[in-house]
């Protein structure tokens, strides 16, 4: 049978198509999984600086584990969706790198921020305030594409 006309399940897929093809190409995200190296080059549409201020590995996973974000009665804990290593070392680090990425990609909005300001219902606590050097350190690291 030959129609002449789409079916709205067909024009909604080709939509979503064309939106996500749309998405693909402004960031691209290398994780290196033996445990040094690189995290993240990007194309030239990107505000990622050349030599960025923070690191996960040096400036972020320290707080993590100063927060005790990484401790067995909070993100340490394998009960937690978003489990983090305590003291990663390695490829420990890539792990929690990957899991805190996919919760720092919106700048202010991102989950991660949100949630350790108190802003969504994190069931721990408020880990620190928008007013803290943390925060301002944590959103320069997210804005500036957040490298390993």
């Amino acid at each position: 049978m030959n129609n002449k006309h789409a079916s709205p399940t067909k024009n909604a897929m080709l939509i979503f198509g064309i939106l996500l093809a749309g998405c693909v190409g402004d960031v691209e995200e290398k994780l290196n999984v033996d445990g040094g190296g690189t995290a993240a080059t990007t194309d030239m549409t990107s505000n990622c600086p050349a030599t960025p201020t923070y690191h996960f590995n040096a400036d972020i996973q320290p707080d993590l584990d100063a927060k005790t974000c990484t401790s067995s009665a909070c993100h340490g804990s394998t009960a937690w969706i978003f489990h983090l290593i305590p003291n990663a070392m390695g490829a420990d680090l890539n792990t929690n790198y990957a899991a805190v990425k996919m919760r720092a990609n919106m700048g202010a909005q991102s989950p991660l921020l949100i949630n350790a300001t108190g802003g969504a219902a994190h069931p721990g606590m408020t880990v620190f305030m928008m007013s803290d050097t943390i925060y301002t350190k944590w959103l320069t690291w997210i804005n500036e594409c957040a490298p390993q």
